[in-house]
């Protein structure tokens, strides 16, 4: 960090800005301190006592710090940091808030430390998890500034969330919801190389719906990987705008290809200026290392869910995963416009698509038969009801109370299994409260 570019507006901040100084040049203490006066814009410390009362407390830690910083720290068979500075972005809490920091993709996994910081939450496992991490937080702060979009926080990676009782995106990947502030809601929709036939089966269902979908040379998920991305909104001047601004933007998307700063030891941790005159104590991220496997649980240690999750020590047939991956769906298509069911169904898929291809690798479990288990694509069913009579509730609870006694029989007893076992409660609650159509 460049210390030339911090200029302090009291005593305090020039007190802490001096023993910067004075460590990193090895001066004297009294040397540093004029220094530091300088760079607040007096000519020497005396001038600065002798004006102390033009000096007040609420401005302790008022800087001039432009832009913002990135660090994820990382150990391997060693141990650094990655830390990038981008002087062009804004502080993060000008673009979004710590809720809607959560409801990122890649932003969720990271704290921030100052307004001008943001630090990957746990130590990553490697220099190349680290930049990772980081670029693809990057990028979604670089898609907010260019756009002015606020991520929406939802269940589904389905289109019914921008309007109601329209069936999802085909060939849909990769999506999140994201909000203009007039409340217009606009999907991002980042599929792997799209065939002729997805092609035409999108424009097919946009022209049938009133849909707006706009191919736009960016990337946001994974810019080094052979995706697209697709704005898709039935504002379509929105989402025209949109475009258009991605287009204008002035900045590239920070991809890990790209990547050429050097690194950086692990110590002693890094301080953004806000965080130096801040004064609050440094602490360094724990390491998901040291958060062993026990005898029922495992860590998850990965960041698309956040490294502080855990999973069951167990392993389930991949005969029973399709048996269980089955039943969720034909439960989910029946009553997609059922939130308290579709929605619970949908969080324990996607808790069991995390868990199965941790419990296989890639020989055991090939691509094809992985993507048509728990996450087939689009899920959505013309037919799906908006009641439901009292024989297809009977079925769907006993299918769900079937699912609950299989991953209990599968897994040992756990809060990661809990967690799953009451949303299907939930679900099965909800369908006995779904009153049948007179």
């Amino acid at each position: 960090m460049d210390i030339t570019k911090i200029q302090p507006t009291t005593e305090i901040g020039i007190k802490r800005l001096a023993r910067e100084i004075s460590r990193k040049k090895d001066l004297k203490h009294s040397d540093a301190l004029n220094l530091a006066a300088k760079a607040a814009g007096y000519t020497n410390f005396a001038n600065v006592v002798s004006k102390r009362g033009n000096l007040t407390k609420s401005q302790t830690v008022a800087t001039v710090s432009i832009g913002l910083y990135f660090t994820a720290y990382w150990s391997e068979l060693n141990s650094g940091r990655e830390t990038i500075y981008l002087e062009y972005l804004p502080q993060w809490p000008q673009l979004l808030t710590r809720q809607q920091l959560l409801s990122c993709r890649a932003l969720m996994n990271f704290h921030g430390q100052a307004a001008d910081h943001l630090v990957l939450k746990e130590v990553a496992g490697s220099q190349q998890k680290a930049i990772r991490a980081i670029c693809h937080a990057v990028r979604e702060l670089q898609f907010m500034h260019a756009t002015g979009l606020k991520p929406v926080q939802r269940a589904h990676v389905s289109f019914r969330s921008i309007k109601k009782n329209r069936p999802e995106l085909p060939a849909a990947d990769h999506a999140s919801a994201w909000s203009t502030d007039t409340g217009t809601r606009v999907l991002l929709d980042e599929p792997y190389r799209l065939t002729q036939d997805n092609r035409t089966l999108r424009d097919q269902w946009a022209q049938q719906h009133q849909i707006g979908i706009y191919n736009v040379a960016w990337s946001v998920c994974q810019p080094d990987m052979i995706n697209e991305m697709y704005l898709v909104s039935d504002c379509k001047s929105v989402a025209q705008q949109i475009a258009h601004r991605l287009g204008k933007y002035l900045h590239s998307p920070v991809a890990e290809s790209g990547w050429k700063l050097p690194s950086h030891s692990y110590r002693p941790l890094f301080q953004s200026p806000l965080q130096q005159l801040g004064g609050k104590p440094l602490r360094a991220p724990p390491s998901s290392a040291l958060r062993m496997a026990t005898k029922r649980t495992i860590p998850m240690a990965d960041f698309l869910l956040g490294n502080s999750e855990r999973r069951p020590n167990g392993r389930m047939p991949l005969d029973v995963h399709d048996d269980v991956a089955s039943r969720l769906n034909a439960i989910e298509r029946m009553a997609y416009y059922r939130s308290g069911v579709s929605k619970r169904v949908w969080r324990v898929k996607i808790a069991l698509d995390e868990w199965v291809q941790r419990e296989y690798n890639s020989k055991e479990l090939p691509r094809d038969r992985f993507s048509a288990m728990y996450l087939p694509g689009n899920n959505f069913n013309d037919s799906a009801m908006r009641r439901i009579s009292p024989n297809e509730s009977a079925d769907s609870i006993k299918s769900l109370e079937h699912i609950a006694l299989t991953l209990s029989q599968n897994y040992p007893m756990c809060a990661p299994l809990k967690t799953q076992l009451k949303q299907l409660d939930l679900a099965m609650q909800s369908l006995r409260k779904w009153i049948p159509k007179a």
